[in-house]
């Protein structure tokens, strides 16, 4: 540091001009060029100033460059990992692509059982309409094969047996029978009398 220098004989000139005694006046003199030797001077805090100014520099440039290493170290990694993350998203796209392709073909085979099914019910329904046909056809077919075999053995029995009185005239109520006559009344009747004799 430059200690700042006091004219001392014109600072006691000074003062003795302005009244101070002569021996007052350069104690005086002394006594500030001795307060002022460990003053700075401007050149001085110019000289510190600069010096602070370089290490600050020399410091910046050291976080800068060791900022410089952390980021490109960080961008580095950042970029790796996200080099894996895409190879992830394109595993996860093409198994989801795999996904799509099997809901579609899924969805295809349900289209199709669904048509088989449609196609089922149609014929099912088709077949219970037939079934009941043919059961109302089969029940008129059995009325007709009885009414057949009824008449048949109707026939058949009036040829093997002759005809019935019940079935060739009407019954005849008790007033019709007490009135009519019966075979051998009726045989009497139609022969004459025998001849009475007569007496002598």
């Amino acid at each position: 540091m430059n200690a700042a220098v006091l004219d001392t004989l014109r600072c006691a000139r000074t003062l003795q001009t302005a009244g101070f005694p002569p021996a007052q006046a350069e104690a005086m003199a002394q006594v500030l060029a001795d307060a002022l030797s460990d003053v700075a001077t401007k050149a001085d805090l110019d000289n510190a100033v600069g010096g602070l100014e370089s290490k600050i520099a020399h410091l910046d440039s050291k976080f800068e460059a060791k900022l410089d290493a952390m980021e490109q170290r960080s961008e580095t990694k950042f970029d790796a990992v996200h080099a894996k993350f895409d190879a992830v998203h394109a595993k996860f796209d093409a198994v989801h692509a795999k996904f799509d392709a099997v809901h579609d073909k899924i969805d295809a085979v349900h289209a199709k059982f669904d048509a088989v099914h449609d196609k089922i019910d149609e014929k099912t329904n088709g077949l219970r309409t037939d079934i009941k046909g043919l059961a109302n056809g089969m029940r008129l077919l059995t009325a007709l094969v009885l009414l057949m075999l009824a008449t048949v053995f109707g026939f058949s029995y009036v040829a093997l047996t002759g005809p019935s009185p019940s079935w060739s005239q009407p019954p005849a109520t008790a007033a019709d029978a007490a009135e009519s006559p019966t075979p051998t009344q009726a045989t009497a009747k139609a022969q004459p009398a025998p001849p009475q004799p007569t007496g002598p």
